[in-house]
C-alpha cells in the first residue's frame, strides 16, 4: 500500500471514528430515552383506563341502586314499562329482566334477538351474590354478533328493606369502547381491555376486532412492531393493554438518525476531499525526493526537488538539495582528479627535462645577447608557469592534510606578489598597514591560490590592482581589489564552482583551488563588486598570537 494510501486511511479513521462513536452512543441514547418516556405515558394511560373501566361499573351500580326503591318495578301493571323507559334511557343496558325473589324470570325486555337466550348463565349463583353485593357482575358473555355483553344482577327493595325480587340484565360493553376512544393516546395508540379468559371486551380503535376470529392480546402478529404496557383490574380479573407502533414512538429518533447518517456522509466526503488534499501536498514532496534519490543513485544531480517548508520534509528536501550540489562536487572531483593525475604526472616529468635543459643552455649561453636572455627567461617563466598549473590541477586528485605554518602575512604576500608575472599595463599596489601580522597557513597552497587570484585581477579588464594586508576581528586579510569588469550577476551564486569560466580560455577551476586552498589552511574567502567599479577578492585566515612565531615566507 502507498504512503497516500496510508496517510489517507490514517485521516479518514482519525477524522471520522470520533463521529461514528458519538452518533452510535447518541442514538442509543435518545431510543432509550424515548423507550422510557412512552413506556411511563403509556403505563399512565393503562391505569387510567382500568380506573375509567371501575368508574363505568361504578356508574352502572349507582343508577341500578337509584331504581331498587321504584315502586313502578313492584307493581305489575307498571313494571313493563318501567322496564322499557330504563332500557330507552339507558343507552348501556342490551336488555332488562325483573326476577322474582327466588331468581325466576318475571319480565324481561330486549334491544335484539339475543334476549331470547339465557340472561344469567348461573342465575342462583348471581342471585346469592346480588344479596351481599347489592349488584353483581358476572362473567363477559357474547352475542351472536361477537360483541361482549356484561351480565348484571340487582336486588330490589320495597320500604323497610325487605326484597321484593332482582332487577337482572347485560350491559353491551361496546359503550365502553366508545367511551375509551376520547382518550388521548398518541399517534397509532390501541387501548384493549380483555377478561379473566383473555377475549376482548372493549377497545378504542375504529376497527371492529370483535368481527375477527381471534382477538390476540398482541397486535405484533399484524406485520409492525409494537411497544406496549399492561395492568390489571384486580376487581374484574380483566387486563389493559395498550400498543404502540414504535415506528411512531422512535419517530423522533428515525429522523435524527438520518441526520446523523447524512451529517456523516457529508463528514465523509469533506474527510475525504479534506484527506486528499493534505496527503497529496505529504506525497508530492516526497515523490520528488524520491525521484531525485533515484536520479543521484544513477548520476544525475540536476533533479529539482521543490519542498521549501519549514517541517521535517522541508528539512530532508534542504539536506537533499545540499547533497545533490556535494555529491556532484565529489563525483566531478574524483573523475577529474583521476583524469588530470594522469595528465599532470606525464606533462611533469618533460616540463623538468626541459628546465634542466634550459639552465644548460643558459650556462653555455655566455655571449648571447640581450634578446636571447630575454627569451630564455621568457620560457623558463612559462615552464615555471605551467609547472605550477599542473600542480593545481594535482590538487584536485589528492586529499593530503595541509602543512601549516605561521607566517609574516605582509612579507608573504609581497613574495608571492613577486612571484607572480605581471603584464605589461597592469599597475600593482601593496599596502601593509601593520607590519609583522602573523597568520597560520599553508604556504605552497596559499601561495598558488593568491598566484591565481592575481593572473584573475590582471585578466579582469581594469588597470589598477590593489593587494592589502588588513586585521580584522581575529583574522588576517589578504584582498586584491581590481577595478575591471567585476563579477556577471548570473554567475554570482554559482561561485567557486570548479569548471564555471566567463573567459573564452579559461578551465574554471581558479576559484575553485583558490577556495579549496583557502578552507584546508583554516580560512574564508569572499567575493564581491566593488560598489564603483571591479571586484575584491578577500581570503581571511586565523590571527597567530604566540610569540615564538618566525617568518617562513
Amino acid at each position: 500500500m502507498k504512503i497516500f494510501h496510508k496517510l489517507l486511511l490514517a485521516f479518514l479513521a482519525v477524522s471520522l471514528l470520533p463521529l461514528f462513536v458519538a452518533g452510535g452512543l447518541l442514538l442509543q441514547e435518545m431510543e432509550r430515552s424515548l423507550r422510557l418516556s412512552a413506556l411511563s405515558q403509556q403505563d399512565i394511560t393503562v391505569h387510567r383506563t382500568a380506573e375509567r373501566v371501575l368508574s363505568y361499573l361504578d356508574n352502572v351500580g349507582s343508577l341500578l341502586g337509584v331504581v331498587r326503591g321504584s315502586a313502578d318495578l313492584q307493581s305489575p301493571a307498571r313494571r313493563a314499562a318501567a322496564l322499557e323507559s330504563l332500557l330507552n334511557n339507558g343507552s348501556m343496558f342490551s336488555e332488562l329482566a325483573l326476577l322474582d325473589p327466588a331468581g325466576k324470570e318475571i319480565e324481561r325486555l330486549s334491544r335484539s334477538r339475543d334476549g331470547r337466550g339465557t340472561l344469567l348463565s348461573d342465575a342462583p349463583s348471581a342471585v346469592r351474590a346480588a344479596q351481599t353485593q347489592n349488584v353483581y357482575f358476572g362473567p363477559v358473555q357474547f352475542s351472536t354478533a361477537r360483541y361482549p355483553l356484561l351480565p348484571f344482577c340487582a336486588l330490589l327493595e320495597l320500604q323497610g328493606g325487605r326484597s321484593s325480587g332482582y332487577l337482572a340484565g347485560r350491559l353491551n360493553l361496546l359503550d365502553l369502547s366508545a367511551r375509551m376512544r376520547g382518550q388521548e393516546m398518541g399517534e397509532g395508540a390501541i387501548l384493549r381491555v380483555f377478561d379473566a379468559q383473555g377475549r376482548l371486551v372493549a377497545h378504542s380503535s375504529d376497527i371492529d376486532y370483535f368481527k375477527k376470529a381471534e382477538a390476540k392480546r398482541s397486535l405484533a402478529s399484524e406485520g409492525e412492531k409494537r411497544l406496549g404496557v399492561k395492568t390489571g383490574i384486580p376487581a374484574l380479573g380483566w387486563t389493559v393493554v395498550l400498543e404502540q407502533p414504535e415506528r411512531v414512538v422512535f419517530a423522533l429518533e428515525r429522523r435524527v438518525r438520518q441526520r446523523v447518517l447524512w451529517g456523516l456522509v457529508l463528514a465523509i466526503v469533506a474527510a475525504l476531499v479534506f484527506g486528499f488534499a493534505v496527503a497529496r501536498s505529504l506525497v508530492r514532496p516526497l515523490s520528488d525526493i524520491r525521484k531525485a534519490v533515484e536520479d543521484l543513485s544513477v548520476g544525475r544531480f540536476k533533479t529539482g526537488v521543490g519542498a521549501t517548508s519549514r517541517d521535517e520534509i522541508g528539512v530532508v528536501a534542504a539536506r537533499l538539495r545540499e547533497a545533490q550540489g556535494v555529491l556532484e562536487a565529489k563525483v566531478r572531483q574524483s573523475t577529474v582528479g583521476l583524469l588530470v593525475h594522469r595528465i599532470g604526472h606525464d606533462l611533469r616529468q618533460p616540463l623538468t627535462a626541459i628546465r634542466e635543459s634550459l639552465a644548460v643552455v643558459r650556462r653555455h649561453s655566455s655571449g648571447a645577447d640581450d634578446v636571447a636572455h630575454k627569451h630564455l627567461n621568457i620560457i623558463d617563466q612559462e615552464i615555471v608557469g605551467g609547472i605550477e598549473s599542473i600542480e593545481e590541477l594535482l590538487t584536485l586528485g589528492r586529499e593530503r592534510p595541509p602543512r601549516l605554518s605561521v607566517v609574516a602575512l605582509g612579507a608573504f604576500v609581497r613574495e608571492a606578489v613577486s612571484r607572480t608575472p605581471v603584464p605589461s599595463g597592469i599597475d600593482v599596489e601593496m599596502r601593509d598597514p601593520v607590519p609583522g601580522l602573523q597568520v597560520q597557513l599553508d604556504i605552497d597552497e596559499v601561495r598558488r591560490a593568491l598566484g591565481n587570484a592575481l593572473r584573475n585581477a590582471f585578466e579582469s579588464g581594469g588597470s589598477h590592482v590593489v593587494v592589502s594586508v588588513d586585521p580584522v576581528k581575529e583574522q588576517g586579510w589578504i584582498s586584491v581589489i581590481d577595478d575591471g569588469r567585476g563579477v556577471p550577476e548570473e554567475v554570482r551564486a554559482k561561485l567557486f564552482t570548479d569548471f564555471l569560466t566567463t573567459k573564452p580560455s579559461g578551465t574554471g577551476l581558479g576559484l575553485g583551488i583558490i577556495k579549496r586552498a583557502v578552507e584546508r589552511s583554516g580560512g574564508v574567502v569572499r567575493l564581491e563588486n566593488n560598489s564603483a567599479k571591479g571586484a575584491t577578492l578577500a581570503m581571511g585566515f586565523p590571527l597567530n598570537h604566540s610569540a615564538g612565531g618566525g617568518d617562513r615566507g
